[in-house]
């Protein structure tokens, strides 16, 4: 498992993982939401783990950017590149073990999708002016 580059804290009690709504699931929730004790939205991001514990990516989340994640309308790496962000590594019986506060930037290039991933295989990004050059690539007409 990866160094996290962050600050250490000491109590996740503020955390309630329990999903909310599960977004990807493969052998359990990759990609969901949760809420934290006050009640407030974060997207969860399975991002490295083990045999003894999975590591998520956690970012604050809403009802609006969960229905452009959901509609194409950005994609996944669009929606973890928020701030604050925290790292939090839980045991199997999905106990936390410790949590970091991070800057996503700072995170190892492997732990997040690459730019132009989707949610889903099945969505389309929505394309425009800002458009990752990826998608442009992928649409281009062939010569």
């Amino acid at each position: 498992m990866w160094d996290v580059p962050g600050q250490q804290l000491a109590n996740p009690d503020w955390l309630d993982l329990e999903p909310v709504r599960v977004l990807y699931e493969y052998d359990g929730p990759r990609i969901f939401t949760c809420q934290d004790k006050a009640g407030k939205l974060l997207l969860a991001y399975l991002c490295s783990e083990d045999r003894t514990r999975r590591r998520f990516l956690l970012v604050p989340f809403d009802a609006d950017l969960e229905q452009q994640l959901t509609a194409g309308q950005i994609d996944l790496r669009d929606a973890l590149t928020r701030s604050p962000a925290w790292i939090v590594d839980v045991a199997n019986d999905w106990q936390p073990l410790a949590l970091w506060l991070v800057e996503v930037e700072s995170l190892p290039a492997n732990v997040l999708p690459r730019p132009g991933v989707m949610l889903w295989a099945s969505l389309r990004p929505v394309l425009n002016g800002t458009a990752p050059a990826i998608y442009k690539s992928l649409t281009a007409p062939l010569a």
